[in-house]
């Protein structure tokens, strides 16, 4: 096994490594180690998809809870939480991935936060009551 200290810093590199290793063995391979490049209709398909079913495994641990499989403690349900936790990360790595492939793909953003920043100004614009007075800072 690998000795490798996983860290906020380089956490992303994990999960980039197992997509690669991944995509390169699928039926149809979409990550081209030797150009580092992702086909983006492939990419697009595996990424959407699996973004979907991890959403789908949030959705269906929130139903378990709301029927009454966490019970006692319902939402507070140690077990539940954890669960949560672990869906809600496999939901984060796919929409991360699905964003890195686009803006490779179309090149006009760098990363995901680029997404981000171009949707918040949309949402400053489409409702700027909400941000009227605001400095930014929460706290």
């Amino acid at each position: 096994m690998a000795s490798f200290e996983v860290d906020r810093d380089n956490v992303h590199i994990v999960f980039d490594r197992i997509n690669e290793y991944f995509s390169v063995g699928a039926r149809k391979p979409f990550f081209d180690p030797t150009t580092r490049k992702w086909d983006l209709e492939e990419g697009l398909k595996f990424f959407g998809n699996g973004l979907t079913g991890e959403a789908g495994e949030v959705s269906d641990e929130i139903k378990k809870m709301m029927r009454g499989s966490y019970d006692p403690e319902g939402p507070e349900n140690p077990e539940f939480l954890s669960k949560l936790k672990y869906e809600i990360a496999d939901v984060a790595i796919y929409l991360r991935h699905l964003t890195q492939l686009l803006a490779e793909a179309t090149g006009i953003y760098e990363d995901e936060t680029d997404f981000m920043i171009s949707k918040a100004k949309v949402c400053i614009e489409r409702w700027p009551e909400i941000f009227e007075g605001w400095d930014g800072l929460p706290f």
